[in-house]
Parts: structure tokens; sequence; C-alpha cells
């Protein structure tokens, strides 16, 4: 798996007072004093190829009564499970995302709308583990008879080693940079008093599509990009409190 690693940093720099509160502090700053501080935030991202896609797949059936649309969207709901079973792809990888059943209606102008059937649509989460089989599964799927295809995405399966290897490049650059503050105002650090970290992942979205189940295609072309894990840190540095 390829791996890129990126830094943005956006650092906020303030120097607040801040009351002593606890015997351990009182080493570094008289009780009397006020501390001053420093707030540094930075990021970390790594980036790697995605290992799985998330595709959401439909379809739609009808029928004079919500049991005949019922049935009649089992029917096909099934041809289009049978079609990606039949990739390989495993029960737990397949479930279910919505299904609704909704009146239709005879709208005319000059009359009360009134029911003349019922639909029924049922959305399926598929995750593919190959992404090189993801351009037939696709057209696998239309051609069992899935009038849908929605929001394609690419992601990692697992994100814990990269998660620390973003968090670990965040640390050190709000380290750096709080160094850099330091230098520059003729001040020390101290330590550090608090650390927050918010961090999340960016899944790739492919595309947004749908096809009918009528439509000619070959193989759906699919390409996707790196993935990336973000970790943002903020962190309140104690400093000296004396400015040379």
């Amino acid at each position: 798996m390829k791996r890129t690693l990126t830094s943005p940093v956006h650092a906020a720099f303030g120097l607040c007072a801040l009351l002593i509160a606890g015997p351990a502090l009182a080493q570094s700053v008289p009780p009397d004093m006020p501390r001053s501080t420093m707030t540094i935030s930075a990021s970390g991202t790594v980036s790697a190829e995605p290992d799985q896609a998330l595709i959401t797949v439909g379809v739609e059936g009808v029928g004079r009564t919500a049991d005949e649309a019922m049935r009649d969207n089992n029917t096909k709901m099934a041809a289009v499970v049978a079609a990606i079973t039949g990739f390989g792809v495993a029960d737990q990888d397949m479930a279910t995302s919505g299904l609704s059943l909704n009146p239709r209606y005879d709208r005319r102008p000059e009359s009360e709308p009134r029911i003349i059937g019922y639909q029924v649509s049922n959305q399926m989460t598929i995750t593919v583990h190959d992404i090189d089989t993801l351009g037939e599964i696709l057209d696998g799927v239309v051609s069992a008879g899935a009038n849908t295809i929605n929001s394609v995405m690419f992601d990692l399966s697992d994100k814990s080693a990269l998660e620390r290897e973003a968090r670990i490049a965040a640390a050190q650059q709000a380290r750096a940079k709080a160094g850099d503050y330091a230098d520059a105002l003729g001040t020390e650090i101290l330590g550090i008093i608090n650390v927050s970290e918010q961090g999340f992942s960016r899944p790739y979205m492919a595309m947004d599509m749908m096809r009918t189940a009528e439509a000619s295609v070959g193989e759906v072309p699919v390409s996707a990009r790196d993935v990336d894990v973000r970790v943002d840190v903020t962190v309140v540095f104690e400093l000296s409190g004396s400015i040379e």
C-alpha cells in the first residue's frame, strides 16, 4: 500500500493568564504569579491507496396493490443479489440501506388524485474488497435489474496505523512551531498544560450516477485516488513568563 505523508499546519498563537491550581505547578511558577501560555494548532495527514469500495444499488418494483409491488421488488432484488454473490461478495458485505413503499397517483386537473398502484424502492449497500472487480460488478448489477447505482465511495478498511502516523506528525509539527515562537520571543517552554485532538478520514466519492436497466453499457470504467486520514491537534504550552 502506497502511503504519502503531508503535514499542513495552521498555528494559532496566544498568550493568556491562567491561575495556578495545583502544587505540582508551583515549582515552575510562584503561586501568586499568573501563568503564561501559548496555544498551537497543527495537523498531520497521511494518504494511502484505498483497499475497498462501497456502492449503493437500488431496485424499484411496481404493482396494482402494495403486495404486488413488494413481490415485484423482491423478485428483482433477488436477481441483483444473485449477481453480486456470483462475483464472490460475501453475505456480510451486503446490507439493506433503504426500503420504502409509496402509492402511485393518477393526478388530473379536473379530479381529485386517486391511487392507481404502488411502488417499492429497495436499496442495498455493498462492500467490495477487490477494487479491480468493481467495474465488472457495477455492470453486472445493472444487467441483473438494478435501476440505480449511487454514491460509489472508496475507503480504507483499517485506519488505525495511518491515524497513529498522522497523530505523530501533528504532534511533531506542534512542538516545532512552539519552539520557533519561544525562540523568537526569547522565552522558554516549561511544559505542556493540555492536549486535544480531532481526527477524521476523507473517503473518496467516485461518482453519483443513475443507470436504467434498459441502458446498453459495457464494463463501467472506475479509477480511485488516495484516501486521506487526518489528525488535528491543539496543544497548550506553558512558558517561562519572561522575555529577555
